[in-house]
Order: structure tokens, then C-alpha cells, then sequence
């Protein structure tokens, strides 16, 4: 497991690379990187990581929570980290219920640390294989067919 290939969804240039250049120096393989939700999906899609790590607020249009909740649908089998800088996950109120199952969560602050990044990644990827990672989506959020850059 130590070499997982990992895709990137980060909107900010500086992060999305030393979040590259630090996982790779850890052995993990960086498959793909994007800058927002709708080309993180086409990435993950079509190159079938064993983890996306997620940024939560991407920009403009859909945020990685929406992002979370398709791949869970689209390809149950990938892990799914999702980076925050919102340290109390009260404060991310009724949106918290809505991340899929096995989703793990990592606080910007702590990417310092690669250690628990590698964690986080290797925790999600567990996670995504055992059954209950592979809920496809939780109750009374609907189905999300595809992104567009203005949602």
C-alpha cells in the first residue's frame, strides 16, 4: 500500500505542489492534478486512483464536498481525503452530513506533517474497502450526473 497513486483537487497552485512534490517524495505516486472539481472528476474517473485528496473550497462552482459525494457514486473503490482549514467540524454544520461514507478529513495546518497526510491517505483507501466505504450516497442527497465550472 505504500505506493498509492493519488490524485490532487486543489485550487491553489502553491499547495496542489508541495502537496505533490511532498507525497512523492514519500513513495506515493501522484497520478493527476487539478485545480477544480470538474476536472478532478475527469481525473479520477478516468485514471482510477487509489486515493483523491480533495480540497474542501474550491473556488468558484463545486466545492469538494459535492466532489466527494460523486465519487463515492461514480467509483465507490476510491479513498477520499478531504482538506479543510476549518478546524471544528461543527462549524461546517449541516454540509458535514452530507460527506460520503469513509471520507476522511485532514486540517490544512497539519500538512506539515506528511506523516499524517500518508495516514489519511492510507486510512481513506482502508476505508473504501470495506462495505460501508462503498455506500453510494447518503439519504436524501440526489444523484450528481456532472459538473459544470458554474454550479
Amino acid at each position: 500500500m505504500e505506493n498509492l497513486k493519488v490524485v490532487l483537487v486543489e485550487d491553489d497552485d502553491f499547495t496542489r505542489g508541495l502537496l505533490s512534490t511532498s507525497l512523492t517524495s514519500q513513495g506515493l505516486v501522484i497520478a493527476g492534478a487539478a485545480d477544480n472539481a470538474s476536472a478532478g472528476l475527469k481525473l479520477i474517473l478516468d485514471l482510477q486512483p487509489d486515493v483523491a485528496l480533495l480540497d474542501l473550497n474550491l473556488g468558484k462552482g463545486p466545492n469538494g464536498l459535492d466532489l466527494a459525494v460523486t465519487v463515492r457514486q461514480r467509483a465507490p473503490q476510491v479513498g477520499i481525503v478531504m482538506l479543510t482549514s476549518i478546524e471544528d467540524p461543527r462549524l461546517l454544520g449541516p454540509n458535514l452530513s452530507q460527506a460520503p461514507a469513509g471520507v476522511e478529513f485532514l486540517i490544512k495546518r497539519e500538512m506539515g506533517d506528511i506523516e499524517k497526510v500518508v495516514t489519511a491517505l492510507k486510512n481513506a483507501k482502508r476505508a473504501a474497502s470495506t462495505p460501508a466505504g462503498h455506500r453510494t450516497r447518503p439519504a436524501g442527497v440526489p444523484r450528481v450526473k456532472e459538473f459544470t465550472d458554474s454550479q
